[in-house]
């Protein structure tokens, strides 16, 4: 069960969710409904905001933290699918589709958020259908979103792949060490190594590679940058070569 758990959700209008002219026309009974029987959900680490195969009977708006979206499949096996971060929103596919959770969603660090309740949100979609275009339009972007972001991915090496996606956990979980950086890695290198699409094995040279270069030092639950100078600028490198391979699409972000 969650920590807390309270009802002083943010404005709906003013989160972010949905563009705030599809409220305009909103009666105000509709909104006071919505304030009411919205909830902030507190989780610690650990914690599961649903688990894969269950029944979806919820949307989550992730106000901070980090929260980790994974599968298993038949043999047993659970890998991690994809990293979200403050301002996304989890547990839409299971909801339009009203289908049960292809993955489960637990808490890499404490999280916040917003939770509705899905009976509530389609019954705000059916009060004020300019709600329900401005939700799945936001869908739609998050989606492009995560779509060229895969894209960008496979672009690269497997060396730059690794450490751009060192550079989205040290943004949660880096801490200054003098001169340096240490990221806690929330997941293991197999999941690290599913995320990007490579086999455990070139996960593992590729590693070594990297400690090749005097860049990063890996061991069993973090990762240590001797020079944080100097991995922020491999990580600017990296992104300059995305930038004039990929024109920016102008979406908004997941």
């Amino acid at each position: 069960m969650s920590r807390c758990c309270d009802t002083t959700a943010v404005d709906c209008g003013s989160c972010g969710l949905i563009p705030k002219a599809a409220w305009d026309g909103m009666p105000g009974e509709l909104l006071t409904k919505l304030a009411e029987r919205k909830t902030i959900r507190r989780l610690a680490r650990g914690e599961h905001l649903f688990h894969q195969g269950g029944r979806c009977d919820a949307l989550f708006r992730v106000l901070s933290g980090v929260v980790m979206l994974q599968k298993g499949d038949r043999e047993g096996n659970a890998l991690i699918v994809q990293m979200v971060r403050k301002g996304a929103t989890i547990g839409y596919r299971a909801f339009v589709r009203d289908e049960p959770h292809e993955v489960s969603a637990f808490c890499a660090t404490d999280v916040v958020v917003c939770h509705i309740p899905a009976h509530l949100a389609r019954w705000a979609f059916q009060q004020n259908r300019e709600l329900e275009r401005g939700f799945a339009t936001h869908l739609a972007r998050e989606l492009d979103q995560t779509e060229n972001q895969i894209l960008n991915i496979l672009a690269l090496t497997v060396r730059d792949r690794v450490l751009v996606l060192l550079d989205q956990m040290a943004e949660e979980f880096g801490t200054p060490v003098g001169d340096g950086l240490r990221i806690e890695t929330p997941i293991l290198r197999t999941d690290m190594a599913a995320m990007l699409g490579i086999a455990r094995e070139t996960m593992s040279r590729c590693i070594r590679l990297i400690e090749s270069e005097g860049l990063l030092r890996f061991d069993r639950v973090s990762v240590h940058a001797p020079s944080a100078a100097r991995f922020h600028e491999a990580i600017a490198a990296i992104r300059g070569t995305q930038t004039a391979a990929t024109p920016d699409t102008g979406m908004a972000a997941g």
